[in-house]
């Protein structure tokens, strides 16, 4: 009787199974991401780096004399990341059959070309909030080495950039129904749910520089040379969340090849970490140094931000 169940079980399950169609599907894609609320948070950070928005002081002791001095930056634009960034996609699927639908498992790579995400090249305006008369190293030590004028300020030539890197990988799964006919092929609509994890770093870079004598970058005489240089590291310790989407497909009876809209939102939580400096140099040594938890950057910060992206994708049923 066992043996029997068996042979029947085994049957209606080779009977059911026999309708299942599984098609392969690899695509290419391209598309952009709206990062707007990612950034905000790689702003404010930039503007504590950078322009010192936290008016974190310069502490220290030279020679015996201890100083203590706040100083700003200035751009003559608005500091920040492209709200856009490019998003290349490698997707692989496989379909199977669902009575009138298919469900299909998916698997996707993104993000795979590092690209610049911030850039700016200007003017630079540092300004010590205290003027002295005369060199007076306790209060105005910028002032003091020529890094502003005693007017308490100075104009620099900058070069501000900063590299993204990232790398994302989504599975997931997607509902997808044929919607009829048109122009000579079939379109079809497609239901997405799948999670996302993520690699994400970028580092920003900047130098800024100016001659004592008033003349032109570069100086005749490196001894003439004030530059306030540094650097700010963001690294991803964790970075995951759920995907929703949606893909409209079309595909004529009569090729293999396909092409795909897609839509969607990834709901990311973050873990960043941030590590950096900013050196205020005079000819080739360094005279004051702020570390980027000195100038208010977190060493660590969560975040939790929505993404949304629209992609444009070619791919080959095989």
């Amino acid at each position: 009787m066992r043996r029997r169940r068996l042979i029947c079980f085994s049957l209606l399950a080779l009977i059911c199974a026999a309708p299942v169609a599984a098609e392969t599907r690899l695509s290419l894609g391209y598309g952009m991401q709206l990062n707007s609320m990612l950034n905000s948070t790689l702003n404010d950070n930039l503007q504590k780096q950078v322009l010192n928005s936290g008016a974190a002081p310069i502490v220290g002791q030279s020679a015996g004399t201890d100083y203590r001095s706040t100083w700003k930056g200035e751009t003559g634009e608005t500091l920040s990341a492209y709200h856009l960034i490019s998003l290349p996609e490698l997707r692989i699927s496989s379909d199977f059959n669902a009575g009138q639908a298919k469900v299909a498992f998916f698997g996707a790579l993104s993000g795979i070309v590092p690209q610049t995400s911030a850039y700016y090249a200007g003017s630079y305006q540092l300004s010590e909030a205290t003027t002295c008369s005369g060199v007076q190293y306790a209060t105005c030590p910028l002032a003091a080495v020529n890094f502003v004028s005693a007017s308490g300020k100075a104009t620099y030539d900058s070069e501000i950039r900063t590299n993204l890197r990232f790398y994302a990988i989504t599975v997931g799964m997607s509902y997808t129904k044929i919607l009829g006919p048109a122009i000579g092929g079939e379109f079809a609509l497609a239901g997405e749910l799948g999670i996302m994890t993520q690699v994400y770093a970028a580092r920003t870079e900047f130098s800024v520089n100016r001659c004592t004598t008033g003349g032109s970058v570069p100086c005749a005489q490196i001894a003439d040379v004030r530059a306030v240089q540094g650097e700010l590291t963001t690294e991803s310790v964790y970075a995951f969340g759920p995907v929703l989407g949606t893909t409209l497909r079309y595909q004529r009876p009569d090729t293999r090849v396909y092409f795909e809209l897609g839509a969607s939102a990834v709901f990311l939580l973050m873990r960043l970490q941030n590590s950096g400096y900013t050196n205020f140099v005079g000819a080739t040594s360094v005279a004051f140094t702020q570390s980027s938890q000195a100038l208010g950057v977190q060493s660590e910060q969560d975040t939790f931000s929505i993404l949304p992206s629209v992609t444009v994708r070619c791919g080959i049923k095989l």
